[in-house]
């Protein structure tokens, strides 16, 4: 899979970043195919936990939350969209159909960890 560009997993129960952390090793992967899962329907129950997120053992994951607060990020509200998209270099991504995906400023906050982003959604960002 190290050579994976295009992956779709789509319509599936997927319900949280969390549970796709190991894409982010993936370092060739341009198009990624969120749409119509669970992503942002259920919070996430912390307290099951010791950690709340595989993502949360990474050292610099206190400086990402830093550094995206300084630009009025919601880091409490996205911080597993945070950890999951600031390590990806995706050129098209598609979430649509996720209730994360109709939240106020997600959007936004895709566009500013996606530097490399060129459609969204089926829509071309520029």
């Amino acid at each position: 899979m190290q050579h994976l560009a295009f992956l779709n997993i789509s319509n599936n129960q997927i319900s949280s970043f969390t549970a796709l952390e190991p894409l982010t090793k993936i370092i060739s992967l341009k198009v990624l195919d969120l749409s119509f899962n669970k992503i942002g329907a259920h919070s996430i129950d912390t307290t099951r936990y010791i950690c709340s997120s595989p993502f949360s053992h990474k050292i610099e994951a206190s400086e990402a939350f830093e550094e995206y607060q300084k630009v009025n990020i919601n880091v409490e509200e996205y911080w597993d969209a945070i950890l999951f998209f600031r390590s990806l270099k995706l050129a098209q991504l598609d979430i649509k159909g996720n209730e994360i995906a109709s939240k106020e400023n997600f959007r936004t906050l895709v566009m500013t960890l996606i530097h490399c982003l060129k459609w969204f959604d089926g829509e071309d960002v520029n």
